[in-house]
């Protein structure tokens, strides 16, 4: 994971725990507290999250795990197009099964074989499933911490992915 990069000076350790970071000041926002970091989700949003917040029940601990090693076999997926840009296809899979070789808590395994569920499912297909709720909230700490890699979060790229997260809070309310 140290050897492996998220982007430019943020390893795949780093970004785990920077993750990890993010969802713990997105509780304390949930919670009306003070933040660290800079976040952009609508007020109508925030009083979703407030609500799936509520229907968390993991220990930290276990949520911690995930945050930190949820790309612990990302560097097995990694190939270079032609143009030079990386790419890392099926990363959550490998990263699953390298959490399951090396720790072999199930739980986790499921949240990492599913962390990228709610970055590439639409809005008219999501679905609720087992521990859905951590992911959902991990979705939206992470798009703040990856923020940097797309140019900030008033960048266009950051908008997308947010405008993208905001719809599925939306609609798996409703599910």
């Amino acid at each position: 994971m140290i050897n492996c990069y998220q982007f430019t000076g943020v390893n795949m350790l780093e970004h785990g725990q920077m993750v990890h970071q993010y969802y713990l000041d997105l509780l304390k926002l949930l919670s009306n507290e003070e933040c660290i970091y800079e976040w952009d989700i609508p007020e109508n949003t925030i009083l979703l999250l407030k609500e799936v917040r509520s229907s968390v029940n993991l220990p930290i601990k276990m949520i911690k795990d995930y945050h930190i090693y949820h790309d612990c076999g990302k560097y097995k997926s990694l190939y270079y197009d032609e143009a030079g840009r990386k790419h890392f296809p099926d990363h959550a899979k490998n990263s699953a099964e390298t959490w399951k070789h090396n720790n072999g808590n199930s739980i986790v395994e499921h949240l990492i074989l599913n962390d990228m569920y709610f970055h590439i499912t639409k809005p008219n297909n999501v679905e609720k499933f087992d521990f859905w709720e951590i992911l959902l909230l991990t979705a939206w700490s992470e798009i703040h911490a990856n923020a940097v890699m797309f140019g900030g979060i008033d960048s266009t790229s950051f908008k997308i992915k947010k405008k993208q997260l905001v719809k599925i809070t939306n609609r798996i309310n409703c599910v």
